[in-house]
């Protein structure tokens, strides 16, 4: 295992607060027409890390961020980790009930809150708040501007918490994340080498950085010195074309709806992307068709295929731009610094071609998941992190996700991957997107439904299921075959299977 070249930071928070002094008048950041210096953003982080020592944020304490993307979540990020506290970013949406659910989980200080959102969330002003930002960046860069340059706090030690992200996965059952400072340092170090990231580098930023995968492109941009422009409008894809076509980044990242949705839904194959030297994609399997018109579209940008989990700090694998061709489907092979097996029930390396669980250790896996020993027992064994994800590995290496290990349909005595059935329907023209799964079924235990999301005029029940009589054995066909207005996803883009079984769990009898 070739570890990647180390960053010169023993922390994150020194990215902002020690960056090389030819970076200082770059852009670090740029939402609409706001633009932020990297020597802005340190003064502002600094302000802030005041701000909330005079409340009484200390070393090892823990707050929660409720702000969307925006140069104020970067500051405020950073604020707390200079003062070696941790972070909790969660999703701005979040009801109030499920925030106070997190709070008193991690016995958190409070939050960090915009005064909209406060009042969304929380009219009756219980929730604990340890800073109210104002609704305007202009108001807070005032007054952050206002306050006196401070020294920077004592630097927090690598191997103390950093980042507690909750993630549901595809279960529903939230789990907070361990993050170091070590483990994100070392998966960003990756990241930046084999995307070749370096100063002159930027982004158009559309992943949530409440997530592991926009926060993974945050912090390899301020690692190298680089650029992010912060599009929040994604809502409006064309507006997202005409951002990019605007801003002309050398990279772009998005999970696999991402890239459908700007190729069906905006003008972006009539437009010119030789600016962009690469894209990157994880957060779930993208079809073979959405590669190819991409490659179409512009053939001079290198494109990733990248995967990895919030426990591994982001990012485990990936496959180069120049064997996408040849490896269709893969996954590709361990970032450098990581090593991946794939392993039977008896923890015993499979064959070439047969199906395991992946699993996966390196200076990125996670400290553990907070306040659940029996959670973390289970997930990492002997240093290595168990996935929960089926995979196969071909003969010269590359791996090929199948499945989750819960998302497995169990029909009679077969365990049937959701993956092929979704690839085949999805290979019908028209159709937006695809989830498989099993719903109760008295005598095979479980039948097939397939929710499928198209337009109400080329939904065709009777030629999904030929497509699939065609192309799959008999005990793959799905029984059911719904026409749904969309497949429930978590944030990093990965299908919530168990929202649509529990949603579809009274079908046998019907006649759909």
């Amino acid at each position: 295992m070739t570890g990647p070249q180390p960053l010169p930071y023993p922390n994150l928070a020194s990215l902002v607060l020690d960056f090389p002094a030819p970076s200082a008048d770059r852009c670090a950041l740029s939402h609409l027409e706001d633009a932020i210096t990297y020597a802005e953003l340190r003064a502002y982080v600094l302000a802030m890390a005041a701000r909330l020592r005079s409340i009484g944020i200390q070393n090892g304490d823990r707050v929660a961020l409720l702000v969307e993307n925006s140069p104020e979540y970067v500051i405020s990020l950073f604020a707390v980790l200079a003062l070696g506290a941790t972070a909790i970013p969660l999703n701005p949406e979040t009801s109030s009930g499920a925030v106070r659910v997190v709070l008193d989980d991690c016995a958190a200080r409070g939050c960090i809150v915009r005064e909209r959102t406060r009042t969304r969330i929380d009219p009756d002003s219980s929730l604990p708040v340890v800073a109210l930002l104002a609704n305007s960046f202009a108001a807070n860069r005032l007054s952050l501007s206002s306050k006196a340059a401070t020294e920077p706090p004592a630097p927090p030690k690598p191997d103390s918490l950093a980042l507690l992200l909750y993630t549901s996965g595809t279960t529903g059952r939230p789990k907070g994340v361990m993050l170091t400072h070590a483990n994100l340092l070392a998966n960003t170090a990756s990241i930046v080498e084999y995307l070749g990231l370096r100063a002159g580098d930027s982004t158009v930023n559309v992943l949530p950085f409440f997530h592991s995968f926009g926060n993974s492109v945050l912090l390899t941009h301020l690692a190298v010195g680089g650029s992010i422009y912060i599009e929040n409008r994604f809502t409006y894809p064309s507006k997202v074309v005409e951002t990019l076509q605007k801003v002309r980044p050398t990279g772009f990242a998005g999970v696999p709806a991402t890239f459908y949705i700007l190729l069906h839904r905006t003008p972006f194959l009539q437009r010119e992307w030789s600016f962009l030297r690469y894209i990157s994609q994880a957060g779930g399997g993208m079809r073979v068709e959405t590669i190819q018109r991409l490659r179409q579209a512009m053939p001079a940008t290198r494109i990733y295929i990248m995967y990895g989990q919030t426990e591994a700090s982001a990012r485990l694998s990936y496959l180069a731009p120049e064997l996408l061709e040849d490896h269709a489907g893969s996954i590709g092979k361990a970032i450098p610094g990581v090593e991946i097996r794939v392993v039977d029930a008896s923890g015993n390396e499979t064959a070439p071609g047969q199906v395991g669980e992946l699993i996966a250790r390196g200076a990125n896996v996670m400290a553990g998941y907070w306040n659940d020993p029996a959670a973390t027992a289970e997930a990492i064994r002997d240093g290595w992190l168990y996935t929960g994800d089926m995979a196969r590995r071909d003969a010269d290496g590359f791996l090929y996700i199948v499945s989750r290990k819960s998302d497995f349909i169990k029909s009679a005595s077969y365990r049937i991957s959701p993956v092929e059935i979704e690839e085949v329907i999805a290979s019908l023209g028209g159709i937006e997107d695809v989830a498989a799964i099993g719903v109760p079924d008295s005598l095979l235990g479980e039948a097939i439904a397939a929710c499928v999301v198209c337009p109400h005029e080329r939904f065709d029940a009777e030629a999904i299921r030929s497509q699939c009589l065609a192309q799959l054995p008999m005990f793959k066909v799905p029984r059911y075959i719904l026409r749904v207005a969309e497949i429930p996803r978590t944030p990093s883009g990965k299908k919530k299977y168990y929202v649509l079984r529990e949603r579809y769990q009274d079908l046998e009898g019907s006649s759909l």
